[in-house]
């Protein structure tokens, strides 16, 4: 029964290591965006900025990470990086940042919902704070203007990571 539960344990660890890689392993800088494709698949969205092509990865409901790919005019690999963090929320500023601009910096949200108490569309976006602990980014928009800037933003303990509070 030891040497199972052992095994199931490997088999558990490996098999979390290889959901958590499958965006963690770049290519170089210099890499084409034949190579990106090929090692990450189809991206999620494609957004243009001047001749800079970003190139988002989104990973779904429950995911915590969301990689972009820059690619530069000629269609090769500038940077790789995961999105879902303090640093690039904090240049979201309330009263500035528009919702193509979230696209633009950290792609598509989690989900999408709303508070009618406040009239606030919700964008929420599941990510790892430090690393460490499961956060939730909320920002709030005006439902009824497309062209709104956030009215509000706000993160906590991702509660359904930890449904219980512990």
């Amino acid at each position: 029964m030891r040497g199972f539960l052992y095994a199931l344990m490997l088999l558990t660890a490996v098999l979390a290591t290889g959901c958590a890689n499958k965006y963690a392993t770049p290519l170089p800088p210099g890499s084409t965006e034949a190579e990106v494709i090929a090692r990450h698949g189809q991206p999620t969205a494609r957004y243009q900025e001047g001749d800079i092509t970003l190139m988002e990865y989104a990973s779904g409901y429950w995911a915590q990470y969301a990689f972009f790919a820059t690619m530069d005019a000629n269609g090769h690999l500038v940077k790789w990086e995961q999105v879902l963090t303090d640093e690039k929320f904090n240049t979201l500023e309330v009263g500035k940042a528009t919702r193509t601009d979230l696209l633009k910096t950290i792609g598509h949200p989690a989900e999408i919902t709303r508070i009618y108490k406040h009239n606030y569309e919700v964008w929420t976006y599941r990510y790892k704070k430090a690393l460490s602990w499961d956060f939730v980014m909320h920002f709030m928009f005006d439902p009824d203007n497309p062209n709104s800037t956030v009215k509000m933003k706000e993160s906590g303990i991702d509660i359904m990571y930890d449904p219980g509070g512990d």
